[in-house]
């Protein structure tokens, strides 16, 4: 990464990308040719930006362009969320009024993830960190439930049997036949495996939207200072009980399986105030035990692949 920086390497992905200034007045074949490379370049710079601290401060100079860029379908969000991710002193500098604008562009162009991707990185503290971001968590955790903005933006799938419920089984069901049949990302082509959110391109938007939303929403929950409002709203978001009810649904994939556990485990488990009665739930013995088992057949897995 460095040696690519002093050899100009950011300046030259610049120079590409400001050929999107050229796409309005393309043809439609010449267009989708140019937003092709442009997504290339994109990836390139998520690589080359990624923990890499001089490299995030280099392309936040350049923040304005991906801003003006997020509905141009060339991965500028991917960008936009390495620039911020693990740097507190450039989350503290993210232009806050955005949290706003990305809620308002999901209630009118739907469930779109590419935007939870840049507040799932302003969320997120670094290993560690001893460093307070809770002001920002809270504005994106306001932002995105507040009552006049719940129906469009809260895909959270919570009430077992719901219709969102049974849409998430379905919508699970078919991202892992896609995933058996061809592991096919629609769309991406090559660049496929190369992106950072490689692990959903297989989904329909909205169940990448889901999961995506957890793992934002559980974000807000991260790190030691955060104030007991935070949990609570979390909680009734989505309950504990029907948290482990999905928790214990054998439709539900790993890709969803994950987030959910991970919303568990910081909205639920590591908090300041106890659920009551959490440690007399069945269904929690039940979930414990179940991930005894996982981990005893992962590690069985590992060994296996030590052979």
């Amino acid at each position: 990464q460095d040696m690519l920086r002093n050899l100009g390497a950011f300046d030259v992905a610049m120079t590409v990308l400001s050929l999107v200034s050229s796409i309005p007045d393309s043809s439609e074949e010449i267009a989708n040719n140019t937003r092709e490379i442009l997504r290339m370049c994109c990836v390139f710079l998520t690589w080359f930006i990624r923990g890499n601290k001089a490299n995030q401060e280099l392309a936040h100079e350049q923040l304005d362009f991906f801003i003006d860029n997020l509905s141009e379908d060339i991965l500028a969000a991917s960008v936009m969320a390495e620039i911020f991710r693990a740097h507190p002193r450039l989350i503290k500098q993210f232009p806050t009024h955005l949290i706003s604008t990305f809620v308002e562009y999901t209630v009118g162009h739907g469930l779109d993830p590419q935007h939870l991707e840049v507040m799932e990185a302003l969320t997120w503290q670094p290993a560690g960190s001893t460093e307070s971001n809770v002001s920002l968590q809270y504005l994106i955790l306001q932002e995105l439930t507040m009552p006049q903005r719940a129906d469009p933006v809260l895909f959270t799938c919570s009430e077992p049997e719901s219709e969102q419920y049974v849409e998430r089984r379905k919508l699970m069901a078919e991202a892992q036949k896609r995933l058996m049949e061809d592991g096919s990302a629609d769309g991406h082509g090559e660049l496929a495996g190369l992106m950072m959110n490689c692990d959903t391109l297989h989904m329909a938007p909205s169940l990448a939207y889901h999961v995506k939303l957890l793992d934002v929403l559980a974000g807000t929950a991260v790190g030691r200072l955060n104030i007991t409002t935070v949990e609570a709203k979390l909680q009734n978001l989505y309950k504990p009980k029907d948290l482990l009810v999905a928790l214990l649904d054998s439709s539900v994939t790993l890709d969803v399986l994950v987030p959910l556990a991970n919303f568990f485990y910081h909205a639920v488990i590591e908090v300041e105030i106890v659920v009551p009665d959490l440690c007399k739930s069945p269904d929690l013995w039940n979930y414990l035990d179940v991930c005894v088992s996982h981990f005893g057949e992962a590690k069985k897995q590992l060994e296996r692949m030590q052979e």
